[in-house]
């Protein structure tokens, strides 16, 4: 399906990332895929149409200072400073 989009859409057809998702309508299939068409290359009936098809996608990809520091701790990837500072934080009992 994704592909069938892609060709109809050309250029204005992106997956995953774009320049300005701002100027994107960004679905997801049900594998959890995202994909964006162009606001300026789709009718409002192509709009709704995919609406019944697919869900819509978060756009808001920036994180919050807490979601980065989450994002960190899980990925490994802390600052020795902030790894000292958090290492007598938590206590687990």
């Amino acid at each position: 399906m994704l592909s069938k989009l892609q060709q109809h859409y050309g250029n204005h057809f992106s997956l995953h990332t774009a320049d300005h998702p701002e100027q994107y309508y960004w679905f997801a299939d049900q594998a959890g895929v995202t994909f964006g068409i162009a606001k300026t290359a789709i009718t409002s009936s192509e709009l709704d149409l995919l609406h019944s098809l697919f869900t819509e996608a978060e756009t808001d990809t920036r994180l919050s200072e807490q979601q980065i520091f989450w994002k960190n701790v899980i990925s490994g990837d802390l600052q020795e400073n902030t790894r000292r500072s958090v290492s007598g934080s938590f206590i687990f009992s």
